[in-house]
């Protein structure tokens, strides 16, 4: 049986992380943009919420989006249902199956489906979150890690019936889109970068009065905030603070290009993310070729920039 910290660590290895450096939140750049975080206070009159939607209309939103930003997106999906799964896991408990032949069958029932058919599941609440479950095995057997496919069963969303909902949505598909290609991140800590980037990009482009935008910004800094006291009680064994908070400080300063750029310069950068969630560059090759670097002022500036729009009246 795996302790809960091997467990943690072999997930990692299964989804083709290669590393993950926190030594990034000891920069000044970092540190500086953190301090504005944190600085940050709204009002608890503050309601984040944005245009109603009917939820039914949420997958046709998502489907409109992707579609308006990538024109070339392979949108397969290894997909198994839970239920599937659940049958699986006990045919193949009773039979006390080995490993390789438990993943062998796993792999052969997987099937490719569009990433809009992967069961929805939303339940409207006040409390906004969300979660791409995944059914992919974890084998105490380190040597068949690499014949682990990421199989994607389910996406649970709470929230608000609402247009803000709607990106938390898609911020899931994008997470689901990166899990097809082991090895296309290989920071752990960059793993929510395309994901938050994209949601800010979602709510831009779909709203010109740029109200969407703010209050996408006002839950991401809540959430950054959050994410850094995590990290100071350091009680998170996944260290999901560290994930979130370094992604996305490097989605602000990719915001903050893509928003000033001109329409050739945004398309640009969607197209590499394109070339990314297609599996044909890593994140970390993205980065470097558009230096987007974290140690660079510029991130205290499209910090303030992100904090700026989530104050706008």
């Amino acid at each position: 049986m795996l302790s809960d910290k091997e467990l943690v660590t072999t997930r990692k290895q299964i989804y083709g992380f290669r590393r993950e450096d926190k030594s990034v939140l000891k920069l000044d750049s970092v540190r500086r943009s953190i301090d504005l975080i944190n600085q940050v206070s709204f009002s608890e009159k503050e309601i984040l919420t944005t245009r109603p939607i009917n939820p039914k209309r949420i997958v046709r939103v998502a489907q409109k989006d992707f579609t308006n930003l990538f024109s070339n997106l392979n949108r397969d999906i290894f997909f198994l249902s839970k239920a599937d799964s659940e049958a699986l896991a006990i045919k193949h408990m009773k039979a006390k199956s080995k490993e390789q032949d438990i993943i062998r069958d796993f792999n052969l029932h997987a099937k490719n489906i569009d990433m809009f058919a992967v069961p929805f599941n939303f339940v409207q609440k006040d409390f906004r979150g969300g979660s791409a479950l995944l059914c992919s095995l974890v084998p105490e057997d380190r040597s068949v890690i690499n014949s682990v496919k990421n199989i994607a069963s389910q996406i649970d969303i709470t929230g608000p019936s609402d247009y803000l909902t709607a990106i938390i949505y898609e911020h899931e598909l994008v997470h689901l889109l990166l899990r097809r290609h082991k090895g296309n991140i290989e920071d752990y800590y960059h793993d929510e970068l395309l994901p938050i980037f994209l949601e800010k990009v979602f709510a831009f482009e779909n709203d010109q009065t740029e109200d969407l935008l703010t209050k996408m910004e006002m839950f991401r800094v809540r959430g950054h905030q959050t994410d850094y006291q995590s990290i100071k009680r350091n009680l998170d064994i996944e260290e999901k603070g560290y994930q979130h908070l370094i992604s996305g400080l490097i989605a602000n300063l990719m915001f903050y290009r893509y928003y000033h750029e001109t329409p050739t310069g945004r398309r640009y950068m969607l197209d590499e993310i394109e070339k990314v969630l297609n599996g044909e560059k890593t994140v970390e090759e993205m980065l470097k070729e558009q230096s987007l670097e974290i140690s660079s002022s510029e991130l205290v500036t499209a910090t303030k920039h992100s904090i700026s729009k989530c104050l706008i009246k």
